[in-house]
């Protein structure tokens, strides 16, 4: 999986599009480890929103 499409696919599972996308995708942006974007895939599938994966992001 390429690291663009690991980035398409936390914005669709934490549902976020338009705004949200835009303040999201430059913090996704910044990380260049394919590892550590799979990573955060995995924590997106278990936030329960975009609010709880943010907060997670900043936390680690």
């Amino acid at each position: 999986m390429r690291r663009r499409d690991i980035i398409e696919v936390l914005m669709v599972r934490l549902g976020v599009d338009g705004q949200g996308a835009a303040a999201l995708e430059p913090r996704l942006a910044v990380i260049t480890d394919e590892h550590r974007l799979r990573d955060l895939l995995h924590l997106a599938l278990r936030a329960e929103d975009v609010a709880a994966f943010e907060a997670a992001l900043d936390g680690e």
